[in-house]
């Protein structure tokens, strides 16, 4: 039985628990603890499981796991409770499989709340007689535990070999450059990816739902549809006649892992219209993917020269052709949009034993289709606006924090 709801990716709650982590856990005990570095942020699940200890204490005293959401499905099909590495980033020694028990009292966590660790693509359990009764699936049907979308995502955006970076665009971007020998273990841009793989990357707080918070703004009093607003952005130039868009409306992740950033508009003048606006609000996006990658490849022996898009954002062809130009490579996007649910399928069909087919998976089940490539005339525009994009955050950092620590969530609200 579920005693609380789950934590969405977004929710930052547990900023003050990110602090006191930091505060009690130097960087070199973070690696020591969980086999890699890492910024400790609200949304790390590390933080946010102290949050639920501090916040939910009845609950935890009931508490005989917590899981992530889809360990709660997987409990529901097997009546086993577990977990997988790459979602236990930030609790769990990804690279031992094992949790640290001085990394709990230290933070006084219990580790009764700790599931057991399996492999991504271990079988978890099989599905029960009860079960099968209500999903309509064989009684027995082995479940593979699976892991977090952003490693499913880069799994099945077919980027196992170098010279690939991905870019699965949702909610939020995740962007990745696959390697097999990173540079260096940079703290918060590389992660274990699998045996013998990493990835040099990470996910932004905010993609396409820049997006959806244009169309509550934008027409409050009926609904206009991402076509339409893409027929609206159409109409500006490439560039938005110098108008520039940071994205951070929720703070961001990769690749400065700052919370308390905030959203900005630059250079707007009496000139700039909805369509300027709105164009400056995809671009914004192509440049935080930009600036991941131009991060990313510090790690990386060689840079991409080429990026699969998929997600929801890959459907719209104006936006792919935006990314091409502001990145610099050909965008290329995905038949299958929904890489997550190929790298999933990967996982369940490559043996613990034989992990090394997962590359030949790779090439049997992701299919390529349209090929975006960068317009060199707009390379000279893009190139000067991402400097800016990149120093407006430098150069107003200290201001969007003294505004952060004037909002609160109560006074910010829906009007």
């Amino acid at each position: 039985t579920p005693l609380g709801k789950a934590i969405i990716w977004s929710d930052c709650r547990a900023e003050k628990e990110a602090f006191e982590i930091s505060r009690l856990v130097s960087p070199a005990d973070m690696q020591r603890f969980v086999g890699f570095g890492f910024p400790v942020g609200a949304t790390n699940p590390l933080a946010r499981l102290l949050w639920i200890v501090r916040n939910r204490k009845e609950e935890v005293k009931q508490a005989v796991a917590v899981l992530q959401p889809k360990d709660f499905i997987a409990l529901r099909l097997t009546g086993q409770i577990a977990t997988d590495l790459y979602s236990s980033f930030s609790v769990a020694n990804i690279l031992e499989k094992r949790y640290n028990s001085e990394l709990f009292e230290r933070l006084g966590i219990p580790l009764k709340l700790l599931p057991p660790l399996f492999r991504p693509e271990e079988e978890v359990g099989k599905v029960t007689k009860d079960s099968a009764k209500l999903i309509d699936v064989p009684a027995g049907t082995p479940v593979t535990i699976g892991t977090i979308d952003t490693w499913c995502g880069i799994l099945g955006s077919g980027a196992l070999s170098p010279g690939i970076a991905v870019d699965i665009a949702g909610t939020s971007e995740q962007v990745a450059v696959v390697t097999a020998r990173p540079k260096q273990l940079s703290p918060g841009v590389v992660w274990p990816l699998w045996p013998g793989l990493y990835f040099s990357g990470g996910p932004t707080q905010m993609g396409a739902s820049v997006l959806s918070w244009l169309q509550r703004i934008l027409s409050p009093f009926k609904a206009i549809s991402f076509p339409d607003l893409e027929s609206v952005a159409k109409k500006a130039p490439p560039g938005a006649s110098g108008l520039v868009f940071l994205p951070y409306l929720r703070g961001e992740r990769m690749p400065i892992w700052d919370s308390s950033a905030r959203g900005v508009f630059f250079g707007l003048t009496d000139r700039h219209t909805r369509a300027h606006i709105v164009r400056a609000a995809y671009e914004g996006i192509a440049y935080s993917i930009r600036h991941i990658l131009e991060t990313a490849c510090e790690n990386v022996e060689q840079p991409p020269t080429c990026l699969h898009v998929s997600g929801g954002g890959a459907h719209s062809t104006f936006w792919n052709q935006i990314k091409a130009d502001v990145v610099g490579v050909p965008v290329v996007e995905l038949e299958n949009h929904e890489s997550a649910i190929v790298g999933a399928a990967m996982l369940a069909a490559c043996p613990p034993s034989e992990p090394h087919n997962l590359a030949k998976l790779s090439q049997q089940m992701v299919r390529l289709s349209r090929r975006y490539t960068p317009n060199s005339d707009l390379a000279h525009i893009y190139d000067r606006q991402f400097e800016v994009y990149k120093a407006l955050y430098l150069n107003t950092k200290k201001l969007m924090h003294k505004l952060a620590s004037c909002q609160s969530r109560k006074e910010v609200r829906k009007e």
